[in-house]
């Protein structure tokens, strides 16, 4: 039995959790409050806190001189701080791949809300060598509708359904999950996709042309290699008829000789 329990163990890894650790790793890496992906992809959205419209890109408001997307058809609504109580909590770090199951004990001990009436949303703000800072927000279901009753802009005609928001002591915002969300997130994703696109649509180009250049230097080599045997061989034989033309003169004396030192028998 021991076989058994141990089968997904290796060198004292449990291998069944290795589910967990790398869909956090790619939220971390995707939608984590600070991730360079989401900074730099993220569409920007605008925000109705307190009656005051804000925009904000990658959970961040944007500073001055930074333009928000034109016309985004994406919007928030932010419930009232007397709405929503709101925690921080301190966690070992390695509680992060539980951590739905952690924050779900959490508002259920600390709810004021009846809980059919509950909705609860929670984010890590923040990391620490090996604790991390989580803000929970809990807010009810009648709070949720009563914002989402309120008047919106005639120009919102058409557009997703807001998302929910709270904000943290640090002005951090907390979506709260199943009210819209998922079209902005889509269209994070495509623009993450059309990038990767791009940069492999380069890197294809850069690989032929690449690829082209060194066939066409091979080729120039080939041909410069053929030429260069052609003259070799004409050198050669431009050497041989050159070592043949100064060994004339040569055999032309020893004829010469030859016949010189031999006797004219007509006169004897």
């Amino acid at each position: 039995m021991a076989n058994v329990g141990n089968k997904w163990s290796l060198f004292g890894l449990d291998l069944t959790r290795s589910g967990k650790w790398l869909a956090l790793g790619f939220h971390q890496l995707m939608y984590d409050h600070g991730a360079w992906l989401l900074q730099r992809f993220d569409p920007s959205i605008r925000v109705i806190r307190g009656g005051e419209a804000l925009w904000y890109r990658a959970d961040a408001p944007l500073g001055e001189g930074i333009a928000a997307d034109e016309q985004t058809p994406f919007s928030a609504v932010a419930l009232s701080a007397d709405a929503v109580l709101l925690k921080t909590l301190h966690l070992p770090a390695s509680a992060e791949e539980d951590l739905s199951d952690a924050m779900l004990l959490e508002v259920g001990l600390s709810s004021p809300f009846p809980d059919t009436d509950t909705r609860a949303a929670w984010r890590v703000v923040s990391r620490h060598e090996n604790v991390i800072e989580v803000a929970l927000a809990i807010t009810s279901q009648a709070a949720i509708d009563d914002l989402l009753a309120e008047p919106r802009d005639s120009s919102d005609a058409g557009a997703p359904i807001p998302e929910v928001w709270a904000f943290d002591q640090h002005g951090i915002p907390i979506s709260f999950a199943g009210y819209g969300g998922s079209e902005r997130r889509s269209a994070y994703l495509r623009r993450l996709v059309n990038a990767s696109s791009l940069v492999a649509a380069v890197w294809v180009s850069c690989v032929v042309a690449i690829t082209l250049l060194a066939g066409a230097t091979a080729l120039r080599a080939d041909r410069l290699d053929t030429t260069f045997q052609h003259v070799k061989s004409d050198a050669a034989a431009a050497a041989r008829q050159r070592e043949s033309l100064q060994l004339g003169p040569t055999r032309l004396s020893a004829i010469e000789r030859a016949i010189s030192e031999r006797p004219n028998y007509q006169y004897c």
